[in-house]
């Protein structure tokens, strides 16, 4: 591109070939709005931008000079769906994303520097149209499949510093993972499974008012795994004394378990999550003994065929991450046991984003992999 300088002036100068728009961004939160123009040889000057109009504004832009045949050809090749728009709407967009990112400290792609000049002096004040960003009021970060963990978690903590733990949303499951019914789940899923992962102490009201002695009776004893003399026997006392309390049957559960009574712990198991059919603690444990026997059959029916986390509290934004991190590892447990192994990757992948330290990832990891382990 010896002659880019000269040549892309030169265009900023031509006029407006077409502008074209991703149909469903506004729905989807991402998509390409594409400015071009035409110079006097009959070649097209093409400004590309991928926004993120959810949260991260500009997240790639590129800017070329190319003949009218392969500007159709580069059009036929894209999957998406796309309408016209009007110059000056088309830069109000592109701008509006880049804004609205900026004000939470994210910058736009280093190539937005040149591929912006193909704006030239449109005037996006003389577009008539408004246009909102975020999700429901809230930035809404969904990673890309180019986020490692890293990046993933520097636009979080971005998020949490500028806005508080609360004011955000981020997307915890991928496209992938829906690869059965992908066209679905890309046009619905975002009303479903938008939810805030927390690091945070889960608000118990029952276990937090209990007195400061016990609780740390009970971490002490959690500790060393119920393993010590006389541990099984004190939960059972805590668990009758504190009866209406999850935590102790999920303790309990765990004592005998490691007491060798695999079978009197089952039973607790059922029985406590009659009694607590909301507590997902129980369920996950259930679930990996029920696996453990290769009863992948009977996995859908404990969760009420309910295959995503916030499906079974719609009315939550936000979940702590080990019960994420529970959940995903008895879905991912659960598609290797039947065969669906891709879809297990895709809920390891985003496991081992997250939280790639957590026994519950790494025994994925050894499923999946076991020559890596």
């Amino acid at each position: 591109m010896k002659n880019w300088k000269k040549e892309w002036a030169l265009a900023v100068k031509s006029p407006i070939h077409e502008c074209k728009i991703d149909k469903n961004i506004f729905d989807q939160g991402l998509g390409n709005v594409f400015i071009t123009r035409i110079l006097p040889n009959g070649e097209i000057a093409l400004g590309v931008f991928l926004l993120d109009i959810f949260c991260l504004g500009v997240k790639d832009s590129f800017y070329n000079i190319i003949t009218e045949e392969k500007y159709q050809i580069f059009l036929s090749k894209n999957p998406n769906e796309f309408k016209n728009i009007h110059p000056t709407c088309a830069r109000k967009i592109i701008e509006g994303a880049l804004n609205y990112a900026k004000g939470f400290g994210f910058k736009p792609h280093k190539n937005y520097k040149f591929s912006k000049m193909i704006f030239g002096k449109i005037d996006p004040d003389a577009c008539p149209s408004s246009f909102e960003y975020g999700k429901e009021g809230k930035p809404l970060y969904i990673p890309g499949p180019h986020d490692n963990e890293k990046r993933k978690m520097s636009i979080i903590n971005k998020l949490k510093q500028k806005l508080g733990p609360d004011n955000f949303k981020f997307l915890a499951i991928s496209d992938s993972e829906r690869n059965e019914d992908f066209e679905e789940w890309k046009n619905n899923k975002l009303k479903t499974v938008t939810y805030n992962i927390t690091w945070d102490s889960i608000p118990n009201d029952e276990f937090d008012t209990l007195p400061n002695r016990i609780k740390d009776e009970v971490s002490k004893l959690s500790e060393n795994k119920f393993n010590t003399k006389g541990a099984l026997e004190r939960i059972y006392e805590l668990k009758e004394q504190y009866d209406d309390i999850p935590q102790f049957y999920n303790y309990l559960y765990v004592a005998l378990s490691a007491n060798g009574k695999r079978e009197e712990s089952l039973e607790l198991l059922r029985a406590s999550i009659d009694k607590f059919p909301d507590y997902l603690f129980l369920k996950f444990n259930l679930a990996h003994e029920l696996m453990t026997e290769y009863k992948f059959e009977a996995i859908p029916g404990l969760f009420d065929n309910k295959f995503e986390l916030s499906m079974h509290f719609p009315e939550r934004d936000s979940f702590h991450i080990s019960e994420f991190i529970g959940f995903q590892s008895v879905m991912a447990r659960y598609y290797i046991g039947i065969g669906k192994k891709e879809s297990a990757k895709t809920i390891y992948k985003i496991m081992n984003d997250i939280e790639p330290d957590n026994t519950h990832t790494k025994f994925i990891k050894a499923l999946l992999y076991p020559g890596l382990i």
